[in-house]
């Protein structure tokens, strides 16, 4: 996920990063009035199987969800944690809806199984963002993909 906020009282509309629709809004029905529906599985860090359907308009509707892995060791200190949230934040400006980049999708992910094994916070996010944009085709021109 790389964004989310609420949508009324009780649904959450989120950002999802995915390898076959690229960036998608999804609404996320009941998911703030009861964990019990998402398993908790609707929040950032966690990598998931997401069942989705068209909705209205440019949202999906979210169906149901299954953990793939969870990246839950980022959290462990402040600076491995903003590490984390810089590469979903750079994720979220770098893509468009409906616009699927596998490249992009499998770099979020080792960013992220990187942090979550230990990597260097530092390190790791000027790696990210240089192999981010080269993945974009902002790289020199020599050097684009």
């Amino acid at each position: 996920m790389l964004r989310s906020r609420p949508l009324g009282e009780t649904d959450r509309v989120a950002d999802l990063l995915t390898a076959d629709l690229g960036r998608v809004a999804v609404v996320a029905k009941g998911a703030r009035r009861s964990r019990r529906r998402f398993g908790g599985l609707l929040d950032y860090f966690v990598r998931v199987r997401a069942a989705l359907r068209p909705g209205r308009g440019e949202l999906w509707r979210l169906e149901d969800v299954e953990l793939v892995r969870d990246y839950g060791g980022v959290a462990r200190d402040l600076g491995t944690h903003a590490a984390a949230a810089h590469v979903l934040e750079v994720a979220w400006l770098g893509t468009r809806e409906a616009d699927p980049d596998r490249a992009v999708f499998h770099l979020v992910d080792a960013a992220l199984a990187a942090l979550a094994a230990g990597a260097e916070p530092g390190s790791l996010r000027r790696v990210f963002q240089a192999r981010m944009l080269q993945a974009l085709g902002w790289a020199p021109f020599g050097a684009c993909p």
